[in-house]
């Protein structure tokens, strides 16, 4: 279903909040963001100064959190066209794509994808101008501002003095915006590392199985596992989606192949072939006990032979409300890395942690995966940590003993 303005308060918020964060960090790293389009220009300035076709500039400013805070861009450069032409933002929230499919339709009934064209620009470079994008939604940029040099902008050696202008409008919530702190609102460089003391990570995950043997042999063949994940014998039973996957991050298309190559020769199901999407490349199997995989690469070329190497292991639930499901479980320990307002959560993992947490809404993970979101029963998972004993709101149990012990 689609929403709008006045039936959603979900994503169609974090746009507002997230382009007033990053018009606050912009400012606060000496680039003009007060939602004019004459502000697009430096918008542009700092595309060319912290990425390269593709890449982020090493210890550039797009070089953490790239994904936030390109959908941030996305969302100043809609709301700079918004304001300066009317219209209204549009969301769909079944779509687990919906931060990249953000639209904006204008008053003449077309529609346009501001997150996708800074993806490309990012992409492609300057072909893809953001300058370009806005003179062709004939919004009113004044001529550039004198350059001069700038020591240290990431491998650049010119940019335009700032120019004044107004204050950015502030966004509707109290905080800087998704997943940031009130450091980095005054300037991306500043970002504060929280203290690992007294904080709660997973210990272990396991799954249930029928047959534990078979089941270690499957995830040694296929993605070369040990024991990272654990697993015991148990005949609970259980019907469609059980609501979580098992993400393998790395390093290169290469990799997502073979891996998946070599789980679907040991058994796996093939749900989504590994395929191309803006974020990178990936596909989904579903295992003989009927656990689902995502393998996935930021990268979109190998840059040499496949490794099979996993970087990451992320535990990704999907539940109800991930705005609930996150106090939940900050109020029992765990630490937040990364959120995505109410879309997307993601936990900070301990040196010693074999698995990272992250929450994602139940009907998008379901739809990202190629299957249907209804499921019954035991969701065959458990997950061991130093929070206790507990089960969260979506039914997802946690023991206090790790259970790997329980595997064979």
């Amino acid at each position: 279903m689609t929403a709008t303005a006045a039936d959603a308060r979900t994503l169609l918020d974090d746009v507002r909040t997230s382009a007033a964060w990053i018009a606050r960090a912009l400012n606060g790293s000496g680039y003009r963001a007060d939602f004019t389009p004459t502000s697009l220009r430096d918008v542009e300035r700092f595309m060319a100064e912290h990425s390269d076709h593709g890449i982020a500039v090493p210890d550039g400013l797009l070089a953490t959190d790239l994904g936030p805070r390109l959908f941030a861009l996305g969302a100043y450069l809609g709301e700079t066209v918004r304001r300066s032409t009317g219209g209204a933002w549009e969301a769909d929230d079944d779509d687990p794509h919906s931060e990249v499919d953000l639209r904006l339709r204008l008053p003449d009934g077309s529609v346009v994808w501001p997150v996708q064209r800074v993806i490309k620009r990012f992409q492609h470079g300057h072909e893809d101008s953001i300058v370009g994008y806005a003179m062709g939604l004939d919004l009113h940029l004044s001529a550039p501002a004198r350059w001069r040099h700038r020591p240290g902008a990431a491998g650049r050696t010119a940019a335009p003095e700032p120019e004044s202008g107004p204050e950015p409008e502030p966004g509707p919530g109290p905080g800087p915006g998704p997943g940031k702190t009130g450091q980095e609102s005054r300037s991306l460089r500043r970002r504060r590392t929280p203290s690992v003391e007294g904080m709660t990570f997973i210990d272990s995950v396991t799954l249930d199985v029928a047959d534990t043997a078979a089941a270690r042999r499957f995830q040694s063949v296929a993605f070369g596992l040990d024991s990272r994940i654990g697993l015991r014998a148990s005949q609970e039973a259980t019907s469609g989606f059980r609501g979580f996957t098992l993400g393998l991050t790395v390093s290169q298309p290469g990799d997502v192949d073979s891996l998946i190559g070599t789980a679907v020769e040991a058994g796996a199901v093939p749900l989504k072939p590994a395929a191309k999407s803006l974020w990178g490349y990936g596909g989904v199997v579903q295992d003989p006990d009927g656990t689902f995989w995502k393998v996935a690469t930021s990268a979109k070329k190998d840059r040499g032979p496949a490794t099979r190497r996993i970087d990451e292991i992320v535990l990704l639930l999907g539940v109800a409300d991930v705005a609930a499901s996150k106090r939940f479980y900050v109020e029992r320990g765990l630490t937040v890395a990364k959120s995505f307002g109410r879309m997307y959560v993601e936990f900070a993992a301990g040196e010693s942690s074999p698995v990272k947490l992250a929450l994602y809404r139940r009907r998008a993970l379901a739809k990202d995966l190629g299957v249907s979101p209804e499921g019954s029963g035991s969701h065959r998972l458990v997950i061991g940590g130093g929070a206790g004993a507990f089960t969260d709101p979506d039914g997802f149990a946690w023991q206090a003993a790790s259970p790997a012990a329980l595997a064979s």
